[in-house]
């Protein structure tokens, strides 16, 4: 009887070990095939895929590499939410795992977006000491060095970016964020070489272009202050009009002729840049100092012309009381869509799984299974991408908008100079017409 008892408890172990070996090997399946759509940055299938996989197996073998892809492919569709909540249930269920220092980074360059810059650095101390690879400590390195700078920590900024090696995927970035915050501490020789370095650099993408024209325009200032006119008219020319500090740079360099009194190449300068950036922040102080031209070449007309449009464009700046609030209800908007974007990610998971028939040859590429759809199926798969990519539009425009929208701040009362110009400008057309009669 013992034995009996014994020998069908032995066969039932056997079939369940049967039964988990063959979970695993369709969940491997699963993984491998969540893992190439990773691999090619399809990354809200990817993670459709692996929601359905922690759905089937939640024991899987490999849960602490599903759930850090996961929470990767959230932050990379932007669902920074979800992606935090699913990095810090990774810390708590498996504080053992190769990839806990990733799941960390993902926290802490999440904070970093958030403009939560304390706890940014606070997770990668934490970081740190789980004595990270070089690779992620270049990512790591690099956000808290800037985090370190928005908080005005110049030295612990440079000392902390020096981490990051050339490997690094934002090596460029670092040496710039480190060479201005060596400026920020007056270290000018030290940081213009590495600017120097920098600027150097061949354009091999637009990133790096991106990040060169950002430091032409540095060096620019740099060399502007220190009175070097010709070296800083060198670097403002060198930005390129695709970049979005092509108006800085026109504008920066219609100051540097103007303060050789080179009051016709300055005006030349200024006039491109209004007539291509008429609505960008620099068209306050482009007007006022094209106005000053106008008045050192004697075209007062053209002076008053130019000081009446300062007038009224910065009014309707300053009209815009609403912005703040503005501000605020596009954030709430974009939470909103955020949320909406995550049910979406759940209702296409449990579509796609009804579509399984829980058998190993029926977990195929998805492509390969929507000829197992039914036309309900379809339609509700449809249905959801068509908002997906819906909410994905929306998003985009809220942030234009919350860019748009932010608040005037302006150091100089435009208004103020541009109708002292207007008087200067009048009296000076009035001793001209005496002198001539």
């Amino acid at each position: 009887m013992y034995c009996l008892v014994f020998l069908t408890g032995v066969v039932e172990l056997q079939a369940q070990e049967t039964q988990q070996a063959q979970v695993e090997k369709v969940s491997n399946k699963m993984f491998f095939q969540a893992l190439q759509l990773y691999k090619e940055m399809k990354f809200w299938d990817c993670a459709r895929e692996l929601s359905i996989l922690l759905d089937f197996n939640p024991g899987y073998s490999q849960m602490d590499h599903a759930l850090l892809m996961l929470g990767n492919c959230l932050y990379e569709v932007n669902l920074h939410e979800g992606a935090e909540r699913i990095y810090k249930f990774m810390l708590r269920k498996h504080v053992k795992s190769e990839y806990l220092p990733e799941a960390i980074l993902g926290i802490e360059r999440i904070h970093y977006d958030r403009g939560n810059y304390r706890s940014c650095i606070e997770y990668f101390k934490i970081l740190r000491r789980s004595n990270p690879a070089q690779r992620i400590l270049n990512y790591a390195g690099y956000y808290a060095g800037l985090a370190y700078y928005h908080l005005g920590d110049y030295p612990a900024c440079n000392e902390t970016l020096e981490l990051a090696n050339s490997t690094s995927p934002y090596y460029e970035h670092t040496l710039y964020t480190r060479g201005v915050s060596l400026l920020q501490m007056k270290n000018i020789e030290q940081a213009l070489e590495i600017l120097r370095v920098l600027s150097e650099m061949p354009p091999t993408d637009d990133e790096r272009q991106s990040i060169l024209d950002e430091t032409h325009l540095t060096l620019g200032y740099v060399y502007y202050e220190m009175g070097y006119f010709k070296d800083a008219l060198s670097h403002f020319r060198t930005v390129s009009p695709s970049s979005s500090k092509h108006p800085d740079a026109l504008l920066a360099a219609g100051w540097t002729e103007a303060n050789q009194k080179n009051w016709n190449k300055a005006a030349s300068l200024l006039t491109l840049l209004y007539n291509n950036y008429e609505n960008s922040p620099q068209t306050s102080e482009c007007l006022f100092l094209l106005g000053r031209c106008y008045l050192k070449l004697g075209k007062y007309d053209n002076a008053v012309e130019i000081y009446e449009y300062l007038i009224e464009h910065h009014q309707d700046l300053q009209s815009s009381a609403h912005r703040d609030s503005l501000q605020k209800e596009l954030l709430f908007e974009k939470q909103r869509i955020q949320k909406r974007k995550m049910e979406l990610l759940s209702l296409e998971s449990k579509l796609v799984k009804s579509i399984y028939n829980q058998s190993e040859n029926s977990y195929s590429p998805f492509e390969q299974r929507k000829g197992n759809m039914t036309s309900t199926h379809f339609q509700l798969f449809r249905d959801i991408e068509r908002e997906r990519k819906e909410m994905n539009r929306l998003e985009q425009e809220i942030d234009q908008l919350k860019q748009q929208s932010r608040p005037v701040k302006s150091e100089h009362n435009w208004i103020a100079y541009a109708e002292y110009g207007i008087t200067r400008a009048k009296f000076l057309k009035r001793q001209t017409l005496r002198h001539q009669q």
